[in-house]
């Protein structure tokens, strides 16, 4: 199976992923992660708490940070 590596350095990476997560597995974790991030990059703050909920989803949906 094929693997893809990308770095989440930044919010607006955290947003692409989220642009390009599927569809097919797009549930409560997803939209908690995508509501904050994008909440945190239009208003400057909150950068915590998007990270966290970008983490959550991520170990919720298998998916290794570090």
């Amino acid at each position: 199976m094929g693997r893809t590596l990308r770095d989440v350095a930044t919010l607006k990476d955290a947003s692409e992923i989220l642009i390009d997560w599927p569809q097919a597995k797009r549930g409560p974790f997803y939209q908690a992660a995508r509501e904050k991030v994008e909440s945190a990059l239009e208003t400057g703050t909150g950068a915590a708490e998007a990270q966290e909920a970008f983490a959550a989803l991520c170990s919720h949906s298998g998916v290794l940070v570090r």
